[in-house]
């Protein structure tokens, strides 16, 4: 990893990974209370298949829900998460920079440098993604997923002036002065409600395919029907939640050869500045 956090703090990661697992046991239950499709997704989901959970050094947990299932989550979740979770999204929660919803364990606190950037108090969360199905016109389609990446940037660039991985990337003061000239002009023009009816409004279209994808990525990757669905449970460190239903279909096309494990230089994470379990204490405190 090129952040050596967790390297310093090897049990912060291992405390954080039982309080995701914890999390992600709160959307299960809601879900299979509710008749509520879900997968795991991205990273998890790698995790699940080449480690039978977590990948060592993963700090996230990543949920995928239907359009239609994800938005009835997010109007049920307030009311039917277990005690000690909440829901978090970016018109309740000041600061959320992702027009995706969270699932956050009360009481924690997980801060990395963007959210301290836009003042966003996150606690410990599963990210909550939608997918979409693309338009089966594949012009309309890449104009679909553009508007809803666009949206997504916008509101990055809304809530946060030098979103940190871009100002450490390639040309990082270059674009780290474009993001702050944006942040300070057309991008504060939208509040966080009207970003997100834009960034939904793409969720349905007219003439909806048999391809999925999520529109909260930074790359497009498209799933056939047959790839996700039906789920299937597999386990993940223990329990048994849903996953995708080829899943080397769908890892293959997110990852490529997804069974090599990459060397620690391109291994990423959140790399929290604050992790606090709910006692106070910044865990990774240097």
């Amino acid at each position: 990893m090129a952040d050596s956090t967790y390297d310093r703090h090897p049990e912060a990661l291992e405390r954080l990974q039982a309080v995701l697992l914890e999390v992600l046991v709160a959307i299960d239950e809601l879900c299979r209370k509710n008749d509520i499709t879900y997968f795991i997704d991205g990273g998890t989901t790698l995790g699940a298949v080449r480690h039978g959970g977590f990948i060592p050094w993963d700090d996230d947990i990543d949920v995928a829900m239907p359009a239609e299932d994800y938005l009835r989550f997010i109007e049920i979740a307030p009311r039917e998460l277990p005690a000690g979770f909440s829901l978090s999204t970016t018109t309740q929660t000041p600061g959320q920079s992702a027009l995706w919803a969270k699932v956050t364990k009360d009481g924690t606190r997980m801060i990395d440098r963007d959210a301290q950037m836009a003042g966003c108090a996150q606690g410990i969360f599963a990210d909550i993604f939608p997918y979409i199905r693309l338009d089966a016109d594949s012009a309309k389609a890449q104009r679909q997923y553009r508007k809803a990446i666009f949206w997504q940037r916008m509101s990055y660039l809304h809530h946060i002036a030098r979103p940190f991985r871009v100002v450490t990337g390639p040309h990082g003061a270059i674009k780290g002065l474009a993001c702050t000239l944006a942040h300070h002009t057309i991008a504060r023009a939208y509040t966080p409600k009207a970003m997100l009816g834009m960034y939904q409004s793409t969720f349905f279209c007219e003439n909806p395919g048999p391809i999925w994808t999520n529109p909260s990525g930074v790359k497009l990757y498209e799933h056939a029907d047959e790839t996700l669905f039906p789920v299937q449970e597999i386990g993940f460190a223990g329990k048994s939640f849903f996953a995708p239903r080829d899943l080397d279909t769908y890892l293959h096309t997110i990852y490529g050869d997804y069974m090599q494990v990459p060397p620690p230089e391109q291994r990423r994470t959140h790399t929290p500045l604050i992790l606090d379990f709910g006692d106070g204490v910044n865990a990774v405190a240097q």
